[in-house]
Order: structure tokens, then C-alpha cells, then sequence
């Protein structure tokens, strides 16, 4: 009976055995499998970037600043401002259909700050409403109607700060910027929230360490601040910025932060800083959760595409790198004749805007120059 038992215990180690080689031979089919399915989804996409088209248009005289879409004409309508003054409205439906080169646009229309004009941003769930700051400290809101502005429907505020990053939140009630209420000396640690309804401040945000750049969570709930000193701030905002219990800090990079974005459906947001690392955090858990790479330059900024499938970044190079969220990896690299120092995704299809440090003398005087990389069938 103990050797039947001593046999028995040989039969069951023998089966483990090949029970386990099983196992391993059927781990590697999936894995080759796998890997054989991402080589085939990354081959896809490099042809489709392949494919793309780059146009480039003389917007302004001079430098442009900044940029947007509206969502009016299927999203085809890019707001641009310059140093100038001037801002600008481009109907490009035509223009991003055309598989020519440099297609021209239509005749724009144009409104005027006093002063250089250095953020815009139009809001959402309006077609044709979009708000813009400049050197002279005013904000105002234009709406497009008819191929007009209308004067009658534009709100102006003179305000007794620097604006940067102005932007409206998700349902387009409220809005911010960052800057510097005057009394303090250290720039940009401050986040002003407006009521838009009544265009008057709401909150004042107030962090030790300077922030880089904001964004709405999808709820307009909470705001997260990209700082200085690496770290993320999750503030709630309905419960008041001055409640201890509203801020958050999220362990982020050892370098200084400069960018953020939130994708679409309130699940992720992006960092990217001085060392090069593009960090993905989950929403519910503040925690990071991947990160991206393609180099160790300094990036400028990232962006979500409109399903989140793609990141843009810009860095301190003559390029735009491009990453899969689905993939988890680097898809393409863009190259550009200067470096670009804005992105700005369409809402609606992958057309990326961008403007560059476009130079057209040795005085490195700038041309107001916009540019377009448009994926086709992706």
C-alpha cells in the first residue's frame, strides 16, 4: 500500500510537471499573441501619422499668443490672438478638407483688445462664445453670431491681477486664471475662480508654491494645480478653498511641474515637467498610475485628443511627440522647423493646431504663423 501511495505521489508530481510546461507553452502563445496584436495596432498608427497632412497659415503680423476652437461649424472655427492685439476667427472647414498644402482660408473675423492679447478660451456647450485676456488686465467675452460679434451680448472685466491660463470649467458657469493679486511678490501662486453669470470673483485659491497651470475636473467639484515644487493640488471648490479639508497634495514628479489636462470622462489627468515624464494619475485614487517617456527634455505641455486615445507633448526640441493611452507607449514623433511652443487639440477630430517659434530674420522677429497636423481616418 505505500509503494501504491509512494506511486501515486510520482504520477502527481510527473502531472504537475507537464500541467505546469503547459502553462508556460500557453502563457507564451497569449503573450506572442499580444505582442503580435500591439506590433499590428503601433504599424497602424504609424501609418496614419504617416499620412498626415501639415498646413501653414499667415494669421497675424505678428506673433500669435494663443489659441482655440470653437465648436460652432462642426468645430472647424480656430480663434487666434496675438501680440498684436488682434483676435481673430477662421472658418477652416474648407481648409482641413483640402488635401492641398496651404489652401487659403476664409476672411476672418476680428476684434480688438488694447493691449497684446495673451489667453483665450472658448466655453463649452457654447458654439459661438468664447472669453480672451490681455497685457491691459481686462477679460471680456465675445459671442459670434451671424458671422458678427455681438456687442450687446460681451461682458468686460478690468481685474487687478497678471492672468495666465485662462480657462472656462466643463459646463462653461465658472471660469479661472492664475495670477498675482499684487501684494504678493512671488508670481503666480494664486488662482483666481469667477462666476461667469455674473462675471465677478467667487474664490481666491491660495498655495505657498507657484502653479504652473490648472484644470476643471469634469464635475466642477475640484480644480488640480500643477506647482513648482512637483507635487499636483487637488482643491475642492464647492466646499471652499479656505476649508483645511479642500486641499490635497498628490506626490508627483522631484522636478518642477508645467502642464496639465483631464481626459474627457473624469477617470485620468496628465502631468508633465522638467525631467521629461509625462505621469498619469487616476482621479478616484490621486494616485499615479503610468508614465510616459520619450526623452529627457523639458516638457512645455500635454494634451488629451478629444476621445483620449492620444497624448500630444511639446518639449524643448524641434518636435511633437505623440503617445498611445491604449498602448501604453510612444507612437510618433513630428518634426517641426522651430520649436513649438503651443498645442492645442480640435474637439471634435484629430486636427492638432500648433503654433512655433517661426523666426523670419537674424532680429528673430516673429511671424504670426499657424500651423495644422491633420490625421487622416483615425
Amino acid at each position: 500500500m505505500k509503494d501504491k501511495e509512494e506511486g501515486e505521489d510520482i504520477e502527481d508530481s510527473l502531472m504537475k510537471d507537464i500541467y505546469k510546461e503547459k502553462e508556460i507553452e500557453d502563457y507564451t502563445k497569449i503573450k506572442t499573441y499580444k505582442s503580435q496584436d500591439y506590433l499590428t495596432q503601433k504599424k497602424f498608427y504609424k501609418e496614419k501619422f504617416d499620412e498626415g497632412i501639415n498646413k501653414e497659415f499667415f494669421f497675424h503680423k505678428e506673433k500669435i499668443s494663443s489659441i482655440d476652437w470653437l465648436d460652432k461649424n462642426s468645430g472647424a472655427n480656430l480663434i487666434t490672438g496675438s501680440i498684436d492685439n488682434s483676435i481673430k476667427i477662421w472658418d477652416l472647414n474648407i481648409t482641413m478638407n483640402s488635401s492641398k498644402q496651404n489652401s487659403s482660408s476664409v476672411s476672418p473675423i476680428i476684434t480688438y483688445h488694447n493691449e497684446c492679447t495673451y489667453n483665450i478660451s472658448s466655453r463649452n456647450n457654447n458654439e459661438t462664445g468664447f472669453l480672451s485676456s490681455s497685457l491691459d488686465k481686462h477679460i471680456k467675452f465675445w459671442d459670434i453670431r451671424d458671422n458678427n460679434i455681438s456687442s450687446k451680448s460681451a461682458h468686460e472685466k478690468a481685474v487687478n491681477n497678471e492672468i495666465n491660463h485662462l480657462k472656462f470649467n466643463s459646463d462653461g458657469s465658472q471660469f479661472g486664471f492664475i495670477g498675482k493679486d499684487g501684494k504678493d511678490r512671488k508670481d503666480g501662486n494664486r488662482l483666481f475662480i469667477y462666476d461667469f453669470g455674473k462675471f465677478e470673483e467667487i474664490q481666491q485659491i491660495h498655495l505657498k508654491q507657484s502653479i504652473s497651470d490648472f484644470v476643471f475636473d469634469k464635475n466642477n467639484d475640484r480644480v488640480f494645480t500643477a506647482c513648482d515644487d512637483g507635487n499636483v493640488y487637488s482643491v475642492n471648490i464647492k466646499s471652499g478653498s479656505n476649508n483645511k479639508n479642500s486641499k490635497k497634495s498628490i506626490s508627483g514628479s522631484l522636478f518642477p511641474l508645467n502642464t496639465i489636462d483631464i481626459d474627457s470622462k473624469n477617470k485620468n489627468f496628465i502631468t508633465g515637467g522638467n525631467d521629461g515624464l509625462i505621469i498619469n494619475y487616476n482621479i478616484d485614487e490621486l494616485m499615479s498610475c503610468k508614465t510616459y517617456r520619450k526623452n529627457d527634455l523639458e516638457i512645455k505641455q500635454v494634451m488629451y485628443n478629444y476621445d483620449d486615445s492620444i497624448i500630444a507633448s511639446i518639449y524643448e526640441g524641434k518636435n511633437i511627440d505623440f503617445f498611445s493611452t491604449e498602448l501604453d507607449d510612444h507612437l510618433y514623433t513630428k518634426y517641426t522647423n522651430y520649436n513649438p511652443i503651443l498645442i492645442k487639440w480640435n474637439k471634435k477630430r484629430n486636427v492638432l493646431a500648433y503654433l512655433c517659434e517661426d523666426s523670419k530674420n537674424m532680429r528673430n522677429n516673429f511671424r504670426g504663423n499657424g500651423h495644422f497636423f491633420i490625421i487622416p481616418n483615425l
